[in-house]
């Protein structure tokens, strides 16, 4: 009986952290470069039916309060292309990402609304170093030109290129639209940059409001055997009192 009760309150917590992650995708709709989170109904059915079919060693229900959604993996779909003509906006159209130097290492963004710092190195709206072949990009005065391959021009001259990056292992998000991941150089063809074009979120709000629908009616239908195992409890300790 004990059972019930704990299955449907790990189903409520499940349908809370399916709610939360949609709520993020929702929230970075308009987030350069965003790349939503796939959770889908049968992630959380399988959980259910986990919850429903575990056992441990003697036989008996585990107790699965612990149990959690798996982390969902991240949609790496081509998001919407938007025309800035900004001459240090870039997209990328193709599965490679930029590589910035963060705090603790290299992370990969898609988000290529880029500028200048006081020393003319190429960063990040977060003040995060570009990196390019040869690490950080420096870039002289003057007209500045970035070809399909990445190589950055000034006044006609090469000055440097963008290092572009595929994703070999699975993403892990390092913030909004921020990642780590093993990786390995674009080969040439792979992926293409556009200058004056920046990628916006890949976020399909009408696929995101169902599925909020789908996790708010898991979420009442785990609170109603909640409740219903909660008043089979208390009429059975009635029935033992009486």
């Amino acid at each position: 009986m004990m059972r019930g009760v704990y299955t449907g309150a790990a189903a409520m917590a499940a349908a809370l952290q399916w709610q939360e992650r949609i709520f993020r995708n929702v929230a970075n709709v308009n987030t350069t470069g965003y790349k939503a989170e796939k959770v889908s109904f049968r992630q959380i059915e399988e959980l259910l039916l986990s919850l429903g079919t575990s056992t441990d060693q003697a036989g008996e229900g585990t107790l699965p309060l612990a149990a959690g959604l798996p982390e969902g993996p991240i949609d790496l779909s081509q998001g919407p292309l938007w025309e800035t003509d900004r001459e240090l906006d870039v997209a990328i159209d193709g599965p490679a990402f930029f590589v910035v130097q963060g705090e603790q290492g290299e992370l990969l963004t898609r988000d290529g609304a880029f500028g200048l710092d006081a020393q003319r190195r190429l960063v990040t709206k977060s003040g995060l170093l570009v990196l390019g072949d040869g690490g950080p990009i420096q870039l002289p005065p003057g007209q500045i030109a970035i070809s399909a391959e990445g190589a950055i021009y000034v006044n006609g001259q090469r000055v440097s290129s963008i290092r572009l990056a595929i994703p070999e292992g699975n993403l892990q998000r390092a913030g909004e639209n921020m990642f780590s991941a093993t990786t390995r150089q674009a080969q040439a063809g792979e992926a293409r940059v556009l200058q004056g074009y920046l990628e916006r979120a890949n976020v399909n709000l009408q696929d995101e409001m169902a599925k909020a629908m789908a996790a708010l009616r898991t979420y009442e239908a785990a609170q109603r055997l909640l409740l219903a195992q909660n008043q089979t409890l208390d009429a059975l300790g009635r029935a033992v009192q009486a």
